[in-house]
């Protein structure tokens, strides 16, 4: 039988401190709504999920055809969470990342990683590809594809893009817009962020 469910995330906030040039510590912390539908039935519930400590380190620089390497690691705290949201276990997310400068204004990014949900044993690959430009010395835009792939189960790809816009040097704004490219993908999905970095 099809269920209908609609999640908003509002806001999402990454927190991240610079310990050295290549080492940040990251916190974060998502207050979610979701609606399900299913026939007449609708049922909603609000929350924060669980509360996400991590680290993001560079491994290497680019040079030439190796491309500027990092590793990003969260962990997630169920008992910091709302009850309708808390998981049964920690959650654990591992990601590698790669990023080659092309020309001044273009680069190519990729990254792939492994994480735990907290609610099952199995683990679930991740996979994103992405490749943007400076439209101007403000304007960028981007465009991705990035999936999802458990194991034992169907395989969720997805394709969005997405411009940002430097309003000062420290503060950024963005907007994007996706499609899911499988069958269990949402439908449709929109994000609007900032982003403002403070002074040491």
């Amino acid at each position: 039988e099809e269920i209908d469910e609609d999640q908003i995330l509002y806001p999402t906030s990454l927190l991240k401190y610079g310990v050295s040039e290549n080492f940040e510590i990251r916190l974060v912390i998502e207050n979610m709504s979701v609606l399900t539908k299913k026939r007449e039935l609708k049922s909603q519930k609000f929350g924060f999920n669980p509360v996400q400590l991590g680290f993001k380190a560079r491994v290497f620089k680019e040079k030439k055809m190796l491309p500027e390497t990092s590793f990003i690691f969260h962990l997630g705290f169920p008992d910091l969470a709302s009850s309708n949201f808390k998981t049964q276990y920690l959650s654990q997310k591992f990601r590698v990342t790669c990023q080659h400068n092309l020309t001044k204004n273009w680069y190519l990014s990729y990254n792939f990683g492994i994480e735990w949900n907290g609610e099952s044993a199995k683990n679930i690959k991740i996979y994103t590809l992405t490749t943007g430009t400076a439209i101007s010395s403000t304007f960028a835009g981007y465009i991705e594809v990035y999936g999802f792939l458990p194991i034992d189960e169907k395989k969720d790809h997805r394709l969005n893009g997405g411009l940002t816009y430097n309003i000062k040097p420290n503060f950024m704004v963005d907007a994007s817009v996706g499609i899911g490219l499988s069958k269990i993908s949402p439908n449709m999905y929109l994000g609007l962020g900032c982003s403002l970095r403070l002074p040491n």
